[in-house]
């Protein structure tokens, strides 16, 4: 979660989502506005990984998409939330994770730009 200080207008965000695939999965990334009222939809990406050859590798993913202006105040919060498919991967198995080691896994760590 990030914490906002204030507006950001619509516009296109670019997501890193570069991950460490051990099964193929469809992943699906929403960013998320929380404010006091609850969670609103800002912009959202669907990517299909697959695994690498070489076993460890992260899978490296970017894209754009449109997101709709956020109204935030002081305290408000942009929540990236990733999920898998149902029916991606056998229950109680992770089979992708998001890259958090890039020496390793020569991935980038996933994150987020803003819309100019």
């Amino acid at each position: 979660a990030f914490t906002l200080a204030g507006p950001i207008k619509a516009g296109s965000w670019h997501l890193v989502g570069d991950g460490v695939v051990f099964n193929a999965a469809d992943i699906t990334f929403d960013l998320l506005w929380r404010d006091g009222a609850g969670d609103h939809p800002v912009a959202t990406w669907t990517h299909h990984y697959d695994p690498q050859p070489t076993g460890f590798d992260a899978v490296l993913y970017e894209d754009d998409a449109p997101g709709v202006a956020v109204d935030a105040k002081s305290n408000d919060r942009l929540i990236l939330r990733m999920t898998a498919a149902p029916g991606s991967y056998p229950p109680d198995t992770m089979l992708w994770i998001p890259n958090d080691d890039a020496e390793v896994t020569h991935g980038r760590d996933p994150n987020l730009t803003l819309p100019k």
